[in-house]
């Protein structure tokens, strides 16, 4: 008789997958890439440009995240945790990736939804959240002011259409 044996967890992968639950729980955004071919370098520098935005940017072996929140990756892979400001870590990411062809964006989790790599970086080239709700007040306020400024046409040509009277009579 053939006993097989599966390998138990040690302690550190236990705290690895516990500290992954935390961060997947904390984020608002999540985003996983493969990160293969960038240099240390790079991958430092990176880590420091979504620091100061209050991100994390962690390498995690594929097993572990899916024992953490139950999602299948391929290739190495490492996770974007945004909490604070989704959207500039995001565009920070996507940004990086202009530099850095090396690292593809391979799927994420924001606002609520999960998109594919494309999807992702589609919406980090959209404008900010303020600069849409400018535009949108700006468009909305664009046929009030045609309106008004059609009234007040018609009220300077009465004044002066009057005053041309006034002054013919005096």
């Amino acid at each position: 008789m053939l006993l097989v044996t599966l390998p138990m967890p040690t302690q550190k992968k236990i705290e690895i997958v516990n500290n992954l639950k935390e961060e997947f729980a904390a984020a608002s955004a999540y985003i996983f890439a493969d990160f293969r071919g960038m240099t240390v370098t790079s991958l430092s520098q990176l880590r420091n440009a979504l620091w100061k935005l209050g991100a994390n940017f962690s390498v995690a072996k594929n097993t572990l995240i899916e024992k953490a929140v139950n999602i299948k990756n391929d290739g190495p892979t490492a996770v974007l945790f945004a909490k604070d400001n989704p959207l500039a870590a995001l565009k920070t990411l996507v940004e990086f990736t202009k530099n850095n062809p090396a690292l593809r964006v391979k799927s994420g989790f924001f606002e609520g939804m999960t998109y594919t790599g494309e999807e992702i970086v589609t919406i980090a080239k959209l404008p900010s959240r303020e600069v849409l709700l400018g535009k949108l007040a700006g468009s909305l306020i664009s046929p009030i002011q045609r309106f008004l400024g059609a009234l007040s046409g018609n009220q300077r040509k009465l004044v002066i259409v009057l005053n041309s009277i006034a002054s013919k009579k005096s």
